[in-house]
């Protein structure tokens, strides 16, 4: 709704007018609602402020309305730039992987069954050999694929870990060792999209201040490690 925008726009102007007379605010909004929200709210008090109606990661790659990207694009690579990310990276997507207890590894996708008459069974996981760009990109630069120690197998050509339980909560292994169970394979959430988004940020904008603020926890996550 533009809150945060106009508090810090107001608390700048009051507090220091010198640096507030040579600012310039850009907000990226990608709904079309809250686009007109913001405009009015925020651009009609401050004219230092401006918003764009465009998805974060597609005016950061240049996409969009090539004029506005290009302007905001140059000026934050040239000059003084923070950029503040509020409750963003929560509302991304993540990547779901399985790791059996053999070692193999799957990338989760989601497929429709056509035939499905009842919606609640319409919509199933499926699991295919791992082979995703940006999953495999997330596991190399968070350090998992060392930890979980992950190959390439000659004989299927497909990605195996020498180290399936790695990593595992440490709690879950204990409360399974208690009543005698056996994990027949783990489930592993990785944040993908917030992982290509800050890749993109810091190739974009390089020199860029960031302040990113998020939850630190979200109660009645569903099973699985690292599950939202």
């Amino acid at each position: 709704n533009g809150t945060f925008a106009l508090g810090f726009l107001d608390y700048v102007k009051s507090h220091d007018p010198s640096v507030y007379d040579g600012m310039r605010y850009s907000m990226i909004e990608v709904s079309h609602k809250l686009y007109f929200i913001q405009k009015r709210r925020v651009c009609s008090v401050h004219p230092c402020a401006q918003v764009h109606h465009a998805d974060a990661t597609n005016f950061l790659a240049g996409s969009g309305r090539r004029g506005e990207v290009v302007d905001v694009l140059n000026k934050a690579g040239k000059e003084e730039t923070l950029l503040i990310a509020m409750e963003v990276l929560d509302n991304l997507a993540h990547d779901k992987i399985v790791v059996s207890k053999s070692g193999d590894i799957f990338e989760v996708t989601v497929v429709s069954k056509e035939k499905e008459k009842d919606a609640r069974n319409r919509f199933v996981e499926e699991w295919r050999p791992l082979q995703d760009e940006k999953i495999i990109s997330y596991l190399e630069d968070s350090g998992m694929w060392s930890e979980l120690d992950i190959y390439s197998c000659p004989e299927s050509k497909r990605l195996r870990c020498r180290k399936p339980s790695q990593g595992q909560d440490n709690l879950m292994s204990r409360c399974m060792s208690w009543l005698k169970l056996s994990e027949q394979h783990r489930e592993i959430f990785l944040p993908t999209s917030a992982h290509s988004l800050i890749k993109l940020i810091a190739r974009s904008l390089p020199h860029l201040n960031i302040v990113l603020a998020d939850f630190d926890f979200l109660p009645d996550a569903i099973p699985g490690t690292n599950a939202p």
